[in-house]
């Protein structure tokens, strides 16, 4: 194994009972692994797919098929249109049934509004309120 790679998968926790590929160095905000690869900072899963698989077609971003933002296995990971990304991660939030916060999805607790976009979404009113008590 090259030296690259040995420094890639040494922060890559294999997942036996997921099959994903968690990375454990550091995340952006936005929930994605940072890997220095020539001189430059990638994203971790982009790196792992174009070393694993092949190049990612211009035009198009990578979907995390797992839905595990910091999951680096290569086939996990589908070279997809930005709006087919959107779509599916739509989907996907639509199915949850508890927040991130491992609040329920119910009548009562759910906050349904239309954004700037015209679209409808949702919100967990006990992380609402609990925001709403840090603000004040």
């Amino acid at each position: 194994m090259n030296k690259t790679i040995q420094r890639f998968m040494d922060k890559v926790f294999i997942d036996i009972e997921t099959d994903c590929w968690i990375w454990t160095a550091y995340c952006n905000k936005d929930g994605y692994g940072n890997f220095h690869y020539n001189k430059k900072i990638m994203l971790s899963h982009r790196f792992s797919f174009e070393y694993f698989k092949e190049t990612i077609p211009i035009g198009l971003e990578l979907d995390h098929l797992c839905r595990v933002r910091n999951c680096v296995n290569p086939f996990h990971l589908e070279p997809v249109t930005h709006q087919e990304n959107t779509i599916r991660g739509i989907n996907f939030n639509k199915e949850k049934t508890y927040c991130k916060h491992n609040h329920e999805y119910n009548e009562e607790n759910t906050h349904y509004y239309i954004t700037s976009k015209g679209h409808t979404t949702r919100t967990c009113r006990k992380c609402d309120n609990m925001r709403k008590k840090i603000k004040a």
